[in-house]
């Protein structure tokens, strides 16, 4: 039975673990309303254009939460946003307990070097959109 009790322990641990590893760097990272953290896309160039990825995040005690529009913005190196994209989130976040919702979008946009991605999100109540930017 202690044996039982010891493995049993170890994969809780294992799985706690193994949670915390998965949630994206919090480098570069933002709070968001409702409780949510909004974390610095991803920017890979290809053929198409830019793909842009990216997570939010619930890590507090926050049981569900509604999301507001999320869109990804293509800012000039003089801050100037030159295009935006709306990012479909997946509804995970509705979700008891579910820890991040991810986002996936590609765009026609070249991003030069001097440029910057960066992804807003609204609040479902209103008010100024939370926005965290691709370190350059």
């Amino acid at each position: 039975m202690k044996t039982l009790a010891a493995l049993s322990l170890i994969t809780l641990v294992t799985a706690v673990a193994s949670q915390a590893s998965a949630l994206p760097s919090r480098a570069g990272a933002v709070s968001a309303p409702q409780g949510l953290t909004l974390f610095a896309p991803a920017v890979a160039q290809n053929a198409a254009g830019a793909r842009v990825e990216g997570a939010i995040c619930r890590l507090g005690p926050v049981p569900s939460v509604k999301l507001g529009e999320l869109s990804v913005e293509h800012v000039g190196p003089d801050g100037q946003t030159l295009a935006v994209e709306p990012a479909r989130v997946a509804p995970a976040l509705r979700d008891r307990g579910a820890r991040c919702a991810y986002y996936h979008v590609q765009t026609a946009w070249v991003v030069a070097p001097a440029d910057s991605v960066q992804v807003c999100l609204t609040s479902a109540t209103g008010g100024a959109p939370s926005c965290v930017r691709r370190p350059n």
